[in-house]
């Protein structure tokens, strides 16, 4: 298994060589690591590099408290790739940077959300 830091990592990487480059990474380490739960440390630098950061020293609480009444977790979202994409003035691969995302995965969010006319790609382009 993963550890959650390492899971969000491998998420966050945009694969450039699709499945077949998961596949090597994932069997890579499975040869050179012997423990049933891979960690960050495990994951290749360039994978490494797309993990969200640590908190700070003595952060040990939730980066965000959760209402009593709770929320609506695809609206969190929407409201956070929003102010990402406010924040860096359309810029999308900086957007993508301040959620912690690849920039790919942050198009399929534009387009999930309907974004796309509040933010558009520079040069009509996606």
């Amino acid at each position: 298994g993963f550890s959650r830091r390492a899971l969000d990592a491998l998420c966050a990487y945009a694969w450039p060589g699709n499945v077949r480059e998961l596949r090597n990474v994932v069997e890579r380490i499975m040869i050179l690591e012997s423990r049933d739960v891979l960690h960050l440390e495990d994951l290749p630098p360039e994978i490494r590099s797309h993990a969200a950061p640590r908190p700070a020293a003595g952060e040990d609480g939730p980066l965000f408290m959760l209402p009593d009444r709770g929320v609506v977790l695809e609206q969190v979202e929407e409201s956070l790739v929003r102010q990402a994409l406010e924040r860096a003035k359309g810029n999308r691969s900086r957007a993508a940077r301040l959620v912690g995302v690849s920039r790919d995965a942050l198009r399929y969010k534009i387009r999930k959300f309907k974004l796309a006319d509040d933010f558009p790609a520079p040069n009509g382009g996606d």
